[in-house]
């Protein structure tokens, strides 16, 4: 499994009624929603074998951000039982299953009767992903737009998440 994030700089589009205290807002999701004035995102998900997803930065991680941390803490403490992350915004409506199985994560790609592009096009998969990978790959992500925020905004490691 190998996550990619892909940034694109775009002309900025400043929100002035973008405030961290009304919006009562987490460090990372203030970064994130100030990240997206100035740039275009996506991550792209590889799990091998031509089984490839893509997440929009904003409508898709950003809305599920909270859930992708639950699923890297559930794997790292080795929780039992299937669990889902719905990617449901802008017509997203997939949904990533996974569930620990031992030094493994069992994954499954499934899509809702309006899943909208670009993963409308690809087939349901499963994929077996060793929990070591899952972790490192959603941290690496993290760490990746932690650094987006220190570059841009001198967040000084502010909008980092610590995995426990």
């Amino acid at each position: 499994m190998k996550i990619a994030l892909h940034i694109t700089e775009k002309a900025p589009e400043l929100d002035e009624d973008l405030n961290q205290e009304e919006m009562e807002l987490s460090d990372f999701e203030f970064y994130l929603e100030s990240l997206a004035q100035f740039v275009d995102g996506a991550i792209s998900i590889d799990f091998g074998s031509e089984k490839k997803i893509e997440l929009d930065l904003m409508y898709d991680f950003c809305v599920c951000h909270d859930e992708i941390i639950d699923s890297v803490e559930s794997v790292i403490r080795g929780d039992e039982g299937r669990r889902d992350i719905y990617f449901c915004e802008q017509g997203s409506d997939f949904y990533l299953h996974y569930e620990t199985i031992g030094d493994s994560v069992l994954i499954e790609f499934k899509k809702g009767p309006e899943a909208g592009n670009p993963n409308r096009r690809v087939d349901e998969f499963s994929a077996t992903v060793e929990r070591k990978t899952y972790i490192e790959a959603w941290r690496n992500l993290f760490n990746a737009l932690g650094a987006q925020f220190d570059e841009r905004f001198g967040a000084s490691g502010k909008g980092t998440i610590q995995f426990n």
